[in-house]
């Protein structure tokens, strides 16, 4: 419910700073936040004492890897479309840092005697699938949450405080639903069978709002497909934990933990950089396309284009301004399009992605947790 929490107050909070201050603030307000979280996680968060400290220091080496690498390959796809991809030195560089920061961090920690990631603990279990389904989790939840709220303030006119109000009833609903699910859990259901139900409830969603984005779609046509966005979302997040997690104790367990974290948020990081690259092409080619389109010969266009052209002559005497005001009205038009059907792609490409996924979910093992032992923590409440 933390994890749902944040990411309801968050669009709002943004929201109200951006309509009401300057737009810098959101990320000012993160210090005092910051500074709270760090606080009372130095008065609540205890090390367990039954899972021993590392004998040496934290792997910095590994850890510097890791930025590099990450770091790199978000830059290297944010940047790559706007610098004709390897055409650009600076891609290169990107690219190159990339995959030596990933391979050397995988490296180091395959021979590292206590890594800051101890991969081998995704041959347990069925971490590997959990931490997959935590990936596409990630990709599919930031993904959709950056597309929307661009397309609502863009074409329908939504002020940021309104684009973030409108994501609090779904959000809720998932809050609502976790503990839901959680009782279903304790009682024995099966995980698998929970997860495929909050996927293709989001799938459903998607696929939806790909339906129903206009340039003229009313606030009122979000809400059904939001709630049903949230109660899918309320069925993912604990039952990929508890199927991922199954059977791992003691550091095998924290390990686990950390890396599906990590490897969610990496996986929300890289969809929005690659629905960026997909907007700035896909909207070119749309473009493209309905050029045609603008043509004397389109009874359509010369009724639309006359009509202007007629309306800006009330205000300027000269034809020329005002057919140059018309072709901008016209282009702007195309524009529009453009990008409704690149958002409208978009969403249907995180269909498919979802209802293709939703097969690896029935690979996974059923394990049943095993009460840990004294030793592994078993008597720490």
């Amino acid at each position: 419910m933390g994890v749902i929490l944040g990411p309801t107050l968050g669009p709002v909070t943004g929201g109200y700073l951006i309509d009401h201050y300057e737009w810098p603030v959101i990320f000012t307000v993160n210090i005092p936040v910051g500074i709270i979280a760090f606080i009372l996680t130095l008065q609540f968060v205890k090390d367990n004492p039954f899972i021993p400290k590392p004998t040496r220091g934290m792997d910095w080496f590994g850890l510097f890897l890791l930025i590099i690498g990450i770091g790199s390959l978000q830059l290297f796809l944010e940047q790559g479309e706007q610098n004709d991809w390897f055409e650009s030195k600076f891609i290169m560089v990107v690219a190159a840092l990339a995959v030596i920061g990933i391979v050397g961090f995988i490296y180091k920690m395959y021979n590292t005697r206590e890594p800051i990631v101890d991969l081998s603990v995704l041959k347990k279990g069925n971490l590997a699938i959990g931490i997959t389904l935590q990936f596409i989790l990630g990709f599919v939840l930031f993904g959709s949450v950056f597309v929307l709220p661009l397309f609502m303030q863009r074409f329908l006119g939504f002020t940021a405080t309104d684009t973030g109000a409108i994501f609090i009833p779904g959000a809720l609903l998932s809050g609502m639903s976790m503990p839901l699910v959680g009782r279903l859990l304790q009682n024995g259901f099966n995980p698998k069978i929970l997860i495929v139900i909050g996927f293709s409830l989001t799938a459903i969603f998607v696929g939806w709002i790909s339906f129903i984005l206009t340039t003229a779609t009313s606030e009122s046509y979000f809400f059904w497909p939001l709630l049903i966005r949230g109660l899918g979302l309320g069925f993912i997040f604990v039952p990929i934990s508890n199927l991922a997690l199954a059977g791992l104790q003691g550091r095998d367990l924290t390990q686990a933990s950390g890396l599906m974290n990590m490897i969610r948020q990496i996986g929300g990081s890289l969809s929005v950089a690659i629905i960026g690259v997909i907007t700035v092409t896909q909207t070119a080619q749309h473009r493209n396309d309905l050029l045609p389109n603008i043509s004397t010969t389109n009874t359509a266009f010369n009724d639309t284009f006359n009509g202007l052209v007629n309306n800006f002559m009330r205000f300027t005497s000269d034809i020329n301004v005002a057919q140059q005001q018309a072709y901008s009205i016209m282009e702007r038009k195309v524009f529009a399009q453009a990008s409704l059907l690149t958002y409208i792609d978009i969403l249907q490409y995180i269909t498919l992605f979802i209802l293709c996924c939703i097969p690896l979910i029935l690979m996974a093992r059923t394990i049943k947790a095993k009460p840990p032992t004294a030793e592994e923590g078993g008597g720490v409440h």
